[in-house]
């Protein structure tokens, strides 16, 4: 059976109505409820980075996949091993990939055919130190058959998770001083967390790509001089939530 738009119309309005008076209105807007306050504080540092980590690159060809592959991982497992050798340099394949040469073959109708000459493949292998004067001897004694893909510098794991540990505590501190001050100033005479999340942030600065003056200078150094590019990280712990006020 159809019913008429001014039908529907009640209809809706009484069923709005009715919602209305069964809903439990929020706590926070009920009437003689306390004022609700969402409170934000941060805390953060400026640290010494003093961790180095390169990401070098071997590259082989050959007019056989097989071969140019097993010449590749053969350098970059020497590389590897090499670098487990030398205490406080951890190191790791970091990836392997292979495209094709082509070749073009033009045809007495002018018609291009391309085929496949050889085979590129290169290997990556990715050093990290906290001995940056180490691991930048390994990298002048790797010479030129390495390619260096980049070279930056981040906060250590046993540092960072130390400095979090004191912003954690700083911008939990911070939340309850700001809450303090903004009751008060609003004539209250203290809170109550209703809620709270606290966490951090601040990832290691991404690497730096070497710039090919740079890598020519690199290569002529037995060790190259990297004290002046270590900079600093900034680490941020952060506490935010809702506070009731109460008088």
């Amino acid at each position: 059976m159809l019913r008429s738009v001014r039908d529907l119309t009640i209809i809706a309005a009484l069923t709005a109505a009715s919602l209305a008076l069964t809903s439990p209105a929020r706590a926070d807007e009920e009437p003689g409820k306390p004022p609700l306050l969402g409170i934000s504080a941060e805390a953060s540092r400026e640290v010494a980075n003093d961790e180095m980590n390169v990401l070098m690159r071997v590259e082989r060809q050959s007019e056989d996949l097989a071969t140019a592959n097993r010449d590749a991982l053969g350098r970059i497992n020497a590389l590897l091993a090499k670098a487990r050798g030398i205490e406080g340099i951890e190191s790791s394949l970091a990836g392997v990939g292979s495209s094709p040469i082509h070749a073009e073959d033009r045809k007495a109708d002018g018609k291009v055919e391309h085929r496949i000459t050889g085979w590129h493949v290169h290997a990556d292998a990715s050093l990290k130190s906290r001995d940056v004067q180490a691991l930048s001897k390994l990298i002048g004694e790797l010479g030129e058959d390495a390619r260096i893909l980049s070279v930056g510098f981040s906060v250590s794991k046993e540092a960072r998770t130390k400095i979090e540990a004191e912003l954690l505590a700083e911008a939990s501190k911070a939340f309850n001083e700001r809450a303090a001050m903004i009751a008060q100033a609003l004539g209250y005479a203290g809170f109550e967390i209703e809620r709270i999340n606290v966490g951090t942030t601040g990832m290691p600065r991404p690497y730096r790509p070497v710039a090919q003056e740079a890598m020519m200078s690199m290569r002529a150094a037995a060790a190259p001089d990297f004290a002046d590019s270590v900079g600093e990280s900034t680490l941020s712990a952060n506490a935010n939530g809702q506070v009731w006020l109460r008088r």
